[in-house]
């Protein structure tokens, strides 16, 4: 074994050991999968089949654990207090004029402003915020190696009960 696929083991397994049980949540995989966690899994690639392959592999592993978590910490739908601080569409809004050539007050053109920004966001889902464009295949996708991966341990606690 070389010396940098011997490091990394050893910085793995110090993790695993010092680190992880203080630090209050688990692997999202191995919650859901009941499986191994994506160390011991990166442990066991690194060990099998040398350093650059298997980080390649845990690369791999860490993507469809950080699905399966944003899976599973999906966006609630917002208090409809909320809303509006979320950036969904709140039309019709409080236009900066009164119909009279008066002066509008600066929170009735700052909530005009808020409207425009609001607007900009319409048809657009968001979480948070956060756009996501273009993701639908490159998600079910990782749904559907989530789900083999559920099964495959499945079917390792299976053959071990027997």
């Amino acid at each position: 074994m070389r010396l940098a696929a011997a490091l990394a083991l050893a910085g793995i397994r110090f993790y695993q050991r010092f680190v992880s049980p203080y630090k209050g949540f688990s692997c999202a995989l191995r919650v859901t999968t009941g499986g191994i966690s994506c160390w011991a899994y990166g442990h066991a690639v690194i060990a099998r089949f040398g350093l650059v392959r298997g980080l390649g592999l845990l690369q791999r592993r860490f993507a469809l654990c950080g699905h399966v978590h944003r899976r599973s910490h999906a966006c609630p739908p917002p208090h409809p207090r909320l809303k509006y601080q979320l950036g969904f569409c709140d039309a019709p809004c409080d236009l900066p004029c009164d119909g009279h050539g008066h002066c509008v007050p600066a929170d009735t053109v700052i909530d005009a402003a808020k409207c425009v920004l609001d607007a900009s966001d319409c048809g657009w889902p968001s979480c948070n915020g956060r756009r996501h464009r273009g993701r639908t295949r490159r998600s079910e996708q990782l749904d559907a190696a989530a789900e083999r991966v559920r099964r495959r341990e499945a079917r390792v606690r299976d053959e071990r009960d027997r």
